[in-house]
């Protein structure tokens, strides 16, 4: 029987970075989008969700490592998307507490 992979912290990091670096694809497909339509409110929308939106090109990747048992890259990623998560949701507390005074 294989062994099981063990966690490798560079691994997880490279994965963290990945999901980085998905982060930065997206941003700058999603600004490319909106420069070629001036006025359409995709691109902020977009920007101002991100934790959500994520979902469109992590859980693919995730999928992805996951089907070819990269388990330490996987677990990076799902920090990566995590923390962003909970920024974004941090961020829009503090907005809707602070306008709601």
């Amino acid at each position: 029987m294989a062994e099981p992979e063990r966690a490798d912290g560079v691994q997880v990091l490279l994965g963290f970075l990945l999901c980085g670096g998905l982060h930065v694809a997206a941003f700058a497909i999603t600004a490319t989008f909106g420069s070629l339509f001036p006025g359409s409110e995709i691109a902020p929308m977009l920007f101002a969700t991100l934790g959500l939106s994520q979902l469109v090109y992590v859980l693919p990747a995730w999928f992805l490592l996951r089907r070819r048992g990269k388990r330490s890259l996987e677990r990076g990623l799902i920090l990566g998307a995590v923390l962003t998560l909970l920024g974004t949701i941090g961020c829009w507390g503090f907005v809707m507490t602070s306008f709601s005074h």
